[in-house]
Parts: structure tokens; C-alpha cells; sequence
């Protein structure tokens, strides 16, 4: 469904770095810039993939059903209880042998850049032991900005990165893979690198006053 509807409305993302894709469960951590990025993924990835997706989009009539019926696994956001059983379920999938997406930026905006990664999927690959696989979009933004509707016909690529493999289960070890795959991913995409302070900025925020 993702292929057609991508061919439809004339995007054909260029995929390269397949090799890299390891046999058996792995986390697949992407950057994400647009509403499109999804069906990209879908569309030039093996088809055993499974994404997290906010809770909120089983509410959504069109595409709830099909996001579940698919094996998706979806987290609730704002609530912690109902996120860890989310985390769980997450790692249930990945304990079958599934590969999981997960966008660790968690959101995408506007502007252009990479934002501050989550920990919870590299916390998640350090526990199981399981490879994360940096994933670099590019194109996606400029195709459909946030806030529009109309893709553009603009050049789209996913590239995919060589995996990376968890060193230990400590604080410090996962925080170094979650770097470790944000530096990869930012050494192949052309936008900047953003941080807690000027994210904080984007959103009109003080730094201060953020959670």
C-alpha cells in the first residue's frame, strides 16, 4: 500500500545501505522530518518491520485499525505507566524477531535539523542486545512540509547505515549509543544538529521552563 500510494503521487525514494539490515530483531532508528517519513520506511524496507506509533492515532478512523491489524505497537506519550507497558511491548516484538522502527526524536517540526534524541529505544537495544541501525531520510521534508498537504515531486532517499551494536546495559553505555547513532545519522543528512537549548528556542520556551 505504501509503494502504491507513493508511485501514485510520483515519489520513488532512492534505498541504498540494504546489506546492512541484520538478519533477526534490531531497532531502527531514523530521523524524521516529514508525515511521509512512515510510508517511505514501509515502502523501501523489508516488510517484516513493525513501528512505534503514538497511542493518539488509535482514535484515527482511517488508519487505527489498519496500525494495529498490522502489528504496530503503539505508545501513549503522556502518561509514564501506560508508556513503560508500551516499552514492553515494544521489546516483546523485537523478542519474536522483529525488526521495530522507532523515531527517537520523537516529533518532527518545521524547521530543519536533527533533534535531541530519546533514550528509551537504546535503553530497550542495551537490554536485549540487540543491534540499532541509524537510518538517514533525506528529501522528505521539502516534499511535505509540516503544516501542508501537497507533496512536491522532490528527489527522496533512504539511506541505511551500518549497524551498531550495544557495549554494555549502564546509563553511560546507552547514552553512548544513542550518541554514537545521532553522529551517524547527522554525518549523512544536510541539516544542522539541534540541541535541548535551541529546541527549546524553535518552540518559543524557555530552557528553564522545560520538563
Amino acid at each position: 500500500m505504501a509503494r502504491a500510494t507513493l508511485t501514485t503521487i510520483g515519489l520513488r525514494p532512492e534505498v541504498t545501505g540494504l546489506e546492512n539490515m541484520p538478519e533477526g530483531p534490531c531497532v531502527l532508528a531514523p530521523n524524521h522530518c516529514s508525515y511521509l517519513d512512515p510510508f517511505v520506511l514501509l515502502a523501501a524496507l523489508p516488510d517484516t518491520i513493525r513501528f512505534v506509533v503514538k497511542g493518539e492515532c488509535r482514535d484515527n478512523r482511517a488508519f487505527g485499525p489498519l496500525i494495529r491489524r498490522a502489528g504496530h505497537v503503539l505508545i501513549e506519550r503522556l502518561q509514564a505507566e501506560r508508556a513503560l507497558a508500551g516499552l514492553e511491548a515494544v521489546a516483546e516484538v523485537l523478542r519474536a524477531g522483529a525488526p521495530v522502527v522507532v523515531f527517537p526524536e520523537g516529533t518532527f517540526s518545521r524547521e530543519a535539523g536533527l533533534r535531541p534524541f530519546k533514550l528509551g529505544a537504546f535503553r530497550l537495544a542495551a537490554e536485549l542486545g540487540v543491534p540499532v541501525v541509524p537510518i538517514a531520510l533525506r528529501g522528505t521534508r521539502s516534499a511535505l512540509h509540516d503544516g501542508t498537504w501537497l507533496p512536491r515531486h522532490v528527489p527522496i532517499e533512504v539511506q541505511v547505515l551500518p549497524a551498531l551494536t550495544p557495549e554494555g546495559k549502564t546509563l553511560v553505555d546507552i547514552v553512548r549509543l544513542r550518541d554514537r547513532t545521532a553522529d551517524a545519522i547527522a554525518a549523512h543528512i544536510d541539516e544542522p544538529r539541534l540541541h535541548a537549548v535551541m529546541v527549546a528556542g524553535i518552540q518559543g520556551l524557555d530552557p528553564s521552563e522545560r520538563g
